[in-house]
């Protein structure tokens, strides 16, 4: 059986929920052997710009939200932060923060 390809940089840095070093979840992290490839290819498309549903307003880089798209909150990435994480609240008018923008917020840099 073949690894999973992976956007772990091996510079692991949990920064609450989200890695500073591939800009996953924990619970991304934590699923990432048994999720799909049609669902690690999502996020990775995601993580890359790829995927992308608007500019974040901190650093400008494309950043993605499904809820955006019309899937349902629980489809969005930043549905698996605890609250209060610093993310914009999901009835929010403005466009959520990328997830490194996140981390580095989170991580008070």
């Amino acid at each position: 059986m073949n690894k999973p390809i992976s956007p772990c940089r091996q510079q692991c840095q949990l920064v609450g929920d989200l890695c500073r070093g591939c800009g996953r979840t924990l619970q991304e992290i934590a699923n990432w052997s048994v999720l799909s490839e049609a669902a690690r290819n999502k996020v990775m498309d995601a993580l890359a710009g790829r995927l992308t549903t608007h500019a974040c307003p901190d650093c400008g880089e494309p950043s993605f939200c499904a809820m955006k798209t019309g899937e349902p909150a629980e489809g969005c990435w930043c549905m698996s932060l605890p609250p209060g994480s610093g993310n914009a609240a999901p009835a929010a008018r403005d466009p959520c923060l990328c997830r490194r923008c996140l981390a580095r917020r989170r991580a008070g840099a």
